[in-house]
């Protein structure tokens, strides 16, 4: 898997080489598709494209699910950058996505360096760089929620996919989720499809933080964790071959009432069974039951307002990045 962090100045891309594979399995990224985050695999770079060597300020996600090929292509950025993975080196494939990326994106590879659909929350494209005709969606609001976009192919099936929603700040859409049938023709053809969204901007919750992440993907219940703005439920939406179930709420710890509370990101630890959440009150971590989708027991970690999250292979370490230039591991 890996991951990426970025701020509005600096990107942070630590590599290390085993990290969700746990957790997704066969890849999905942990949120994510990829994170900007300090994830499984990173490589430091800016949005300007310099190698950067700190740890950046703010980070964000870009999360795509289930397999570990969907994984090997990111676009990031607002010049039209893209790297390719899936020759096992990092190749610069910059200027193909025509789209600008502050933070909310998700990309789904083919495995062979070619990209099957991508999304910057407001608008999906397919695999020839074009907004799929249906692809127009009441998402994120914009493309600067932390983790604002997340995809995830659905248990069982080879061409079906959902991509999540969630709010950035200002935005009142909630969570939602799109489904993609890529058999279905689209800006191609019935012999040649490129797939389309066939379902689209269905609600899962109100008002929405900019956090999004996975649990268990590589499992027959996939779960998509969010966190509702205003108020202090966690909302965790079971995904199985049936579809996108009934969301499990539950309210625990701090009420999302202020800016602070909803900018932040979400990280589950390889097994799925716990996560961390950051922005206000501070860092804190959750236990999370992968078959009814509770969240319980509560502890504050620290009191840094932290952005990026994300836990190290063997889930032994926890390491933060936040605004000013914020960085922080923490050994359990």
């Amino acid at each position: 898997m890996r991951s990426f962090t970025h701020d509005y100045h600096d990107f942070y891309l630590l590599i290390t080489d085993k990290k969700l594979f746990t957790l997704n399995c066969l890849g999905a990224i942990k949120n994510n598709s990829f994170f900007f985050g300090v994830m499984c695999k990173n490589i430091k770079m800016n949005f300007r494209g310099r190698v950067a060597i700190k740890i950046i300020s703010v980070v964000f996600l870009l999360m795509s699910g289930n397999l570990h090929s969907q994984n090997d292509v990111w676009f990031y950025g607002t010049a039209n950058y893209g790297i390719d993975f899936s020759s096992g080196t990092a190749v610069a494939k910059n200027g193909v996505s025509g789209v600008i990326f502050d933070e909310t994106v998700t990309v789904t590879g083919d495995g062979y360096g070619g990209v099957l659909f991508y999304s910057n929350g407001t608008t999906i494209y397919d695999g020839t760089y074009l907004a799929m005709p249906n692809g127009g969606i009441t998402g994120s609001g914009g493309n600067s929620a932390v983790q604002g976009a997340l995809s995830i192919k659905k248990p069982g099936s080879s061409d079906s996919y959902y991509v999540f929603t969630t709010d950035q700040i200002g935005a009142s859409n909630g969570i939602r989720w799109h489904e993609i049938d890529m058999t279905a023709a689209g800006n191609g053809s019935v012999p040649s499809p490129e797939g389309d969204v066939i379902s689209k901007n269905n609600v899962l919750s109100g008002q929405a933080g900019e956090m999004l992440s996975v649990a268990n993907a590589c499992g027959s219940k996939i779960w998509v964790v969010g966190h509702e703005r205003g108020n202090s439920n966690f909302v965790a939406t079971p995904v199985t071959s049936a579809g996108v179930g009934t969301p499990i709420v539950t309210s625990i710890g701090a009420s999302f009432s202020a800016l602070g509370y909803a900018r932040g990101s979400i990280a589950f630890n390889s097994t799925g069974s716990k996560f961390v959440i950051t922005g206000l009150p501070g860092i804190r971590m959750y236990d999370f039951d992968i078959v009814t989708g509770a969240v319980t027991g509560e502890i504050a970690i620290s009191a840094i307002n932290a952005y990026g999250s994300e836990w190290s292979p063997d889930d032994q370490i926890i390491y933060f990045s936040g605004l000013a230039g914020t960085k922080k591991f923490i050994s359990l």
